[in-house]
């Protein structure tokens, strides 16, 4: 009997956890893009704002699913990406490659882009130094608890003649809270301040168009 309970122990743990994993599949899938007609129109301002070049190291902390970075790759093909995030739970291999087979059926054709997965945690990014030309923060910021610790790291990771691109939503108000996370926003002058106390110099500030919640801020190493 203590045999078949642990049998049916583990059998019901699997079995949650796949129904788990489905259900965090099917969630994901409700924001992207369903077709290829709005495929560009949806990330059109990343993708302008951004400005991603051909043969680029790119580097996206806290990327999550790598939703938006496959999109963008979709258009700058020749990109060498590095998906960052602190939960393997949501960003691993499997269901990474569920979101490009998602995509792949959209354009109906492979995604041939070199995309590698690094895990880190509150304190380190795990990125390799001296790497890359581009590290993206988008939608994160707000969230990342041990900022000077993550910022110091994108500093170690950046090319010398790197780019951070942070883009958020910033708050209209002081103590303005996000909707879907429940963090506080950030408040503009703040957060270019704590920039400049991390050694960025702000090089660029896209404001968005009406529609569109996300400011995206470019900064180089001072």
């Amino acid at each position: 009997m203590k045999h078949l309970f642990s049998t049916l122990t583990i059998t019901l743990f699997l079995s949650f956890t796949g129904f788990a994993q489905a259900n965090k599949q099917s969630a994901k899938f409700k924001t992207f893009p369903k077709d290829s007609i709005n495929l560009k129109g949806y990330y059109r301002t990343s993708l302008k704002s951004i400005e991603i070049k051909k043969g680029e190291k790119i580097a996206s902390v806290g990327a999550g699913y790598g939703n938006q970075e496959v999109v963008m790759s979709i258009f700058n093909d020749d990109i060498d990406w590095t998906l960052q995030d602190i939960d393997s739970t949501v960003l691993n291999p499997q269901l990474f490659n569920d979101v490009l087979h998602y995509f792949e059926n959209i354009i109906k054709k492979p995604i041939k882009v070199k995309f590698s997965i690094v895990i880190g945690n509150e304190q380190k990014t795990n990125l390799s130094e001296n790497t890359y030309d581009k590290i993206l923060i988008i939608n994160t910021y707000h969230e990342i608890t041990e900022r000077a610790s993550i910022l110091a790291d994108v500093q170690r990771a950046l090319k010398k003649s790197g780019k951070i691109i942070i883009v958020e939503g910033m708050a209209k108000k002081k103590g303005q809270i996000h909707q879907g996370c429940h963090d506080l926003k950030l408040w503009e002058s703040d957060f270019l301040q704590e920039m400049e106390g991390f050694n960025f110099k702000l090089l660029n500030k896209i404001i968005p168009k009406k529609g569109n919640s996300w400011s995206y801020y470019t900064f180089e190493k001072m």
